[in-house]
Order: C-alpha cells, then structure tokens, then sequence
C-alpha cells in the first residue's frame, strides 16, 4: 500500500543529489491580497511517498487544484520508485486563478484513494477607512 508522509508548497524546492537534502524556499501558507482573482505564477509541490515491496515500482497519480470547492485544474503525473521503497515528487504548478478568497487545496491521489493535501489560507485585505 502506498501512502504519503509529507506534503509541502513553496516558491522553490531545490534537492541537492550528492548530500540528498532539501532547500525549500519561502513556504507558501498563506496568501494576503487587496483583489481578486489572484494569479499565482508559479510555485512547486513536494510529496513524499512510501510503498511496499509488493506494490508496483511505477504509479499513475493526479494532481487536483481547488480553490474552495471549484477545481481549478488537474495534472497527471506519473511516479517512479526506481526500486526504492521511498520517493520524493516535485512537480511544478504554473499559471493558476483562485477567484476568490478562502482556501486553495492541493490534493495528491493515487487512483480514486487521495493521499494527501495542503492547504494555503487565501485571505482578502478590507481597505476601506
């Protein structure tokens, strides 16, 4: 059975090979704005995994994108556990819309099964005097 341990958004993860660290810069929890939508340009998704022996080294998952209950987008993304029995996914998510403030909820399934998601605060500034 596979499962998911860590799921996490930033501005930029970088894995460093030859000491099998990670960097991750400016951890995106929350988003202030004065409007909406807001465009997020681009930011990255770490997930990490874990499977056993039984379980087939290649998995087909998905990627989902919600901005409160409306899905933005979906991506699908194929996994590899080069013979390992733990991997790390980064995947790049470019060029999305929340429409309005409250939640955007990035989701990780495997199959139907959803294994993990993260959540980022969306919240509107109030600028009147």
């Amino acid at each position: 059975m596979i499962t998911s341990r860590l799921m996490l958004v930033g501005e930029n993860i970088i894995q460093d090979k030859s000491s099998d660290s990670l960097m991750i810069y400016s951890l995106i929890e929350n988003i202030t704005s004065v409007s909406f939508p807001y465009f997020f340009q681009n930011f990255e998704l770490l997930v990490t995994l874990d499977k056993e022996d039984l379980d087939e080294d290649t998995q087909s998952c998905v990627i989902r994108v919600f901005n409160n209950d409306y899905e933005v987008i979906s991506y699908n993304a194929n996994v590899s556990f080069f013979g390992q029995n733990y991997t790390r996914v980064f995947y790049t998510i470019n060029g999305i819309a929340a429409s309005q403030p409250g939640n955007l909820r990035i989701e990780f399934h495997l199959g139907e099964q959803k294994l993990n998601s993260y959540f980022i605060k969306l919240e509107q500034i109030d600028l009147s005097l």
